[in-house]
Parts: structure tokens; C-alpha cells; sequence
């Protein structure tokens, strides 16, 4: 699991690849807090995940969490990329609008 986060003007970019699963799940909450303490209102998060290759309920519930608390501090949340693992993990488990609809997903 590899998460890189990359302010980038008015934009958080961030890039996740390998697995977001379980298994690194304590890993990933780590640098999901690390993205929230870089965040600031006015900005927008964009989320890469087109190198993900494994990701299970862990992996989804933090990515929730994470969009969650960058609403409450403002900024608009979107997934730009994902790769094929992903879209078909989010479709299994009902959730495909995760994916392209921005924050008022998780209102």
C-alpha cells in the first residue's frame, strides 16, 4: 500500500496504489490522518486510484471516512481515477456513485 499526498495549488492530490485492505488497514488510517492534518478549506481533494490492485470493506470504510472529514472542513472530494479492481468492488458492494459523485455522496 502506497498513498502519496501532493498539494498542488488549490488541489490535495493524492494517490493510492497497491492494497488498501485489512491487512495494511492501520497503515492507511495513518496516512489518511496525515491528509487531513495537509487539508484546508478551499482546497480540493483528488483521489487517484488507478494503481489499487486489492480493496476490501477496511479499504472502503476508511475511504468514506476520509471523504466525511474533508467535507466538514470544507473541500470538495473527488475520485478522478480508479482502476478496474476498484470499480468492480464498489459495484459488488452497491456503491458505484462513491466514485463519481462529489461530497453530497455521504451526506
Amino acid at each position: 500500500m502506497n498513498v502519496d499526498i501532493n498539494p498542488n495549488g488549490n488541489n490535495l492530490d493524492i494517490r493510492m496504489a497497491g492494497e488498501l485492505t485489512i491487512y495494511n488497514a492501520g497503515d492507511l488510517r495513518q496516512r489518511c490522518m496525515e491528509i487531513i492534518l495537509r487539508a484546508s478549506s478551499g482546497m480540493d481533494a483528488r483521489i487517484d486510484m488507478s494503481e489499487v490492485t486489492e480493496i476490501d470493506g477496511s479499504g472502503i470504510q476508511l475511504l468514506i471516512i476520509l471523504k466525511r472529514e474533508l467535507l466538514t472542513l470544507g473541500m470538495f472530494t473527488k475520485v478522478v481515477s480508479w482502476s478496474p479492481t476498484v470499480a468492480e468492488t464498489f459495484n459488488f458492494v452497491g456503491i458505484p456513485e462513491f466514485l463519481t459523485e462529489g461530497p453530497a455522496w455521504v451526506e
